[in-house]
């Protein structure tokens, strides 16, 4: 009889800690999605834009529909490997754990920066600034994982 008890406590704290990680891994990506925003909202829209004077061919659409694509495949995998770690990190709470969120959160900001914004209604100025965020953010993602993999 303890043991059936004990199963079923083991049993709901591994469904607790699947939805605690679900419920951490999307608010990890709402907040990413805040920052790039903000930072679209603060960014002076002065920039110098070069127009290209051709006019769009098939060509780039099909490029800018395969840099979407990749965007998205890019973003759901990391969402998805922030679920995994944040379910480890509840389950072992390590320092590494921790680590490897924290750069895997910044690979996220990278890769929800990378998302092609001039086919999506975003200012121009703001895409040109844009493109120094995904340097930006893998810089920070360097970091972190060269200050866990010292420890």
């Amino acid at each position: 009889m303890a043991k059936k008890v004990d199963k079923n406590k083991s049993k709901k704290r591994a469904e607790d800690i699947e939805i605690e990680s679900i419920v951490y891994t999307l608010l990890l990506f709402i907040i990413g999605l805040s920052i790039i925003i903000i930072s679209s909202l603060l960014i002076p829209h002065h920039f110098n834009y070069v127009q290209n004077e051709y006019p769009a061919t098939n060509i780039d659409n099909s490029l800018f529909l395969f840099t979407v694509a990749l965007s998205v495949v890019n973003i759901t995998l990391v969402l998805y490997l922030i679920y995994i770690y944040i379910k480890d990190y509840l389950i072992l709470k390590t320092n590494f754990t921790l680590g490897l969120l924290a750069f895997l959160f910044s690979f996220l900001l990278y890769s929800l920066s990378t998302l092609p914004f001039h086919g999506l209604g975003i200012e121009e100025g703001f895409e040109t600034f844009a493109s120094v965020l995904p340097m930006l953010f893998s810089a920070i993602g360097l970091l972190i994982f060269l200050k866990i993999g010292s420890e």
